[in-house]
């Protein structure tokens, strides 16, 4: 819902990874099928990463490249880089992921852009 987005910031922790965190194969083979499945559809899969605060991006950055490699491996792929989704504090309502009203506009904004560029391919 949006009722949050007349809210002030509520302070959060970035996130930290466990140490023992691994890419979860189930999930990159699930994808793998989903693509195979939109595929026989006659469609392309565009695969965007999630928005996150910059600490617990930083926090997650070897996690975050495992899967991006993974996901390569198996001929799926961000069709943009995490980087690009990568925002500041001030655009998270109350965790690493839940945007405010101008996180969700901006994100909005760099999804259109992000498809533009994908249908013109």
């Amino acid at each position: 819902t949006d009722i949050h987005w007349m809210l002030p910031n509520q302070s959060f922790t970035p996130i930290k990874i466990a140490m023992n965190e691994k890419v979860k194969h189930e999930v990159i083979s699930f994808i793998k099928e989903f693509k195979a499945f939109v595929e026989k559809q006659q469609a392309t899969l565009i695969l965007l990463p999630p928005v996150m605060e910059e600490n617990s991006f930083a926090n997650l950055q070897d996690i975050i490249n495992n899967i991006s490699m993974e996901l390569k491996k198996n001929d799926i792929a961000y069709y943009s880089t995490p980087l690009r989704y990568k925002f500041t504090a001030g655009y998270f309502f109350n965790t690493y992921y839940h945007t405010n009203k101008q996180g969700v506009d901006l994100r909005t904004k760099l999804i259109i852009e992000d498809l533009k560029s994908a249908i013109k391919k």
